[in-house]
């Protein structure tokens, strides 16, 4: 036996076990433990790219809208779309005849030009945009028309209902618009000073939140004053007509009141953020930054076509692929003690999702985005950690990462822009990828081995004599040396970024550097 021998032959066995861990990555979360498929009643799936599926014979209204519009309201117009569990609130349902934004009495279908108008510009602070812009006057004619056909509502053409003479704005009228807001009890809803951020369901049993009436920019259906006085006459979704309580008067009289109370908007001189997600109140400032920050993206399941599981929000296992770091299982952030983070304290929480620093592990950022939530005021934070420690608990074991071996993953990000090494690719799977058994046990095993290999190499190496004549113990004790000063570079560009020794700032500040800037105008 020969020192060379020695080298080579641990290189071998190092590598050989290093390709197994890379096939294991390939192979080890290749399936779901569990597929999720919903009631198509509530959810329908629809064959990307949405409209594909409509020839060309079919009537222009019908592939416009499975071009536009199923993707939200469904294939079959009953607010059933892939999209709809990540909206509040859910897509309208046309098969009810239910449209909050028209211009004729409450009991009333909506006029066609209601529904042009509301195609074309959209709704403002809402998931419905304005297809003014991408589809031609006759698309968006043909469109509402074929919505129309989704209800029986449509049947002689409805009226729009008549305009009051205007009562200019004053004090005076704002007064008595004071008044008629407390008298119709307004503030049970929006509360005393409009602002209440109060949760109702819909017709279907879905949310719908209370729009904060000092913030004008947010009135889907419009802030002129006219369309305000229009919607306390028609009524909007859960909230009744005002027309057989009120004169049209008073109701002019109620809108100048609420004219008086609406703030400058927060990007025009003098605004300011005051919305729920600056909310005194934590479980509710936390639950809109949840929302906001899209936290539900990765750690709830999805489909095959990529209908999020509602049932099962944020109670992860949806298998994330970044190459070269690896496949991870999102974690679960429900409140289970056993499987989620029901054990963890509001710190620990924090700790995780602004640092990086969870209690089992270094998360890697690239993985887990933490630096874009590091710069999170400590409000905010624990804002967010009460929300999620307040989650219902569902029980879903996350198995660990599954990473590739040392050398395709030092390779693969080498091949990458250091230190973060984004990946180019994200690969989001379908179904639940949690409950499995013991799915760690031969990748430890495998990173065990190589650890023995190593460990008995090196002792080879320095215990094996040197052979007659030749006298370089320098040399061999250089060769040794070297060697393992490589393994430490290489296992530092293995865990990079995912370093304890690494300040969270530096690696926060190494992530957003490369953001651009948002330029004002």
């Amino acid at each position: 036996m020969s020192k060379s021998r020695v080298l080579l032959g641990t290189l071998a066995l190092l590598i050989a076990l290093d390709l197994a861990r890379s096939w294991y990555a390939r192979v080890g979360y290749e399936r779901p433990t569990e597929l999720w498929q919903p009631d198509p009643a509530i959810y329908s799936d629809l064959r990307w790219p949405p409209g594909a599926a409509i020839p060309d014979s079919r009537p222009l209204g019908e592939r416009v809208y499975a071009q536009h519009c199923a993707i939200c309201h469904g294939p079959d117009g009953r607010g059933n779309g892939p999209a709809a569990p990540s909206l509040i609130p859910r897509p309208r349902d046309f098969t009810l005849g239910e449209f909050k934004y028209k211009s004729t009495a409450p009991e009333s279908p909506p006029a066609e030009m209601d529904l042009l108008h509301t195609v074309a510009r959209g709704l403002d602070a809402s998931a419905m945009p304005a297809f003014a812009d991408v589809l031609k006057p006759e698309e968006i004619r043909a469109v509402v028309q074929y919505v129309e056909q989704f209800s029986g509502v449509f049947g002689a053409a409805a009226e729009p209902i008549a305009f009051a003479p205007l009562i200019p704005p004053s004090p005076e009228s704002a007064e008595r618009g004071k008044a008629a807001y407390v008298r119709l009890g307004c503030g049970s809803c929006h509360g005393a000073d409009g602002r209440l951020w109060k949760t109702f369901e819909d017709s279907k049993g879905y949310p719908v939140r209370t729009r904060d009436l000092t913030a004008s920019w947010t009135f889907r259906g419009s802030s002129s004053l006219d369309q305000i006085w229009l919607r306390l006459t028609t009524g909007v979704g859960v909230m009744p007509s005002y027309e057989a309580v009120s004169t049209p008067d008073e109701r002019w009289d109620l809108v100048n009141y609420l004219a008086s109370i609406m703030r400058v908007a927060p990007w025009d001189s003098g605004g300011r953020l005051e919305g729920p997600g600056q909310s005194k109140d934590l479980l509710a400032r936390g639950d809109y930054l949840v929302h906001a920050e899209m936290c539900g993206l990765c750690h709830t399941q999805i489909n095959r076509t990529g209908i999020y599981r509602d049932d099962a929000y944020l109670a992860g296992g949806m298998r994330v692929g970044l190459y070269p770091h690896g496949f991870y299982v999102s974690r679960n952030l429900t409140g289970d003690v056993e499987t989620g983070i029901g054990g963890w304290t509001e710190e620990q929480l924090v700790q995780a999702f602004t640092n990086g620093r969870s209690p089992d592990r270094i998360l890697n950022v690239v993985g887990m985005p933490w630096a874009f939530l590091h710069g999170f005021t400590s409000e905010d934070a624990r804002a967010v950690a009460t929300a999620l420690k307040g989650l219902p608990p569902v029980k879903n074991r996350i198995p660990p990462l599954l990473r590739y071996g040392v050398i395709e993953t030092v390779v693969g990000k080498l091949a990458l822009p250091l230190p973060a090494a984004f990946s180019k690719k994200l690969t989001y799977a379908e179904g639940n990828f949690g409950n499995r058994d013991n799915p760690e046990r031969l990748p430890r095993l495998l990173v065990r081995a190589q650890q023995l290999v190593l460990l008995l190499g090196m002792v080879l190496f320095f215990s094996v004599p040197r052979r007659a004549g030749r006298r370089r113990p320098v040399l061999s004790l250089v060769v040794g040396l070297v060697l393992l000063l490589l393994v430490g570079i290489a296992w530092v560009l293995y865990e990079l970024p995912a370093l304890a020794f690494i300040p969270p700032n530096q690696i926060a500040a190494a992530v957003v550097d490369g953001l651009p800037a948002p330029s004002d105008p």
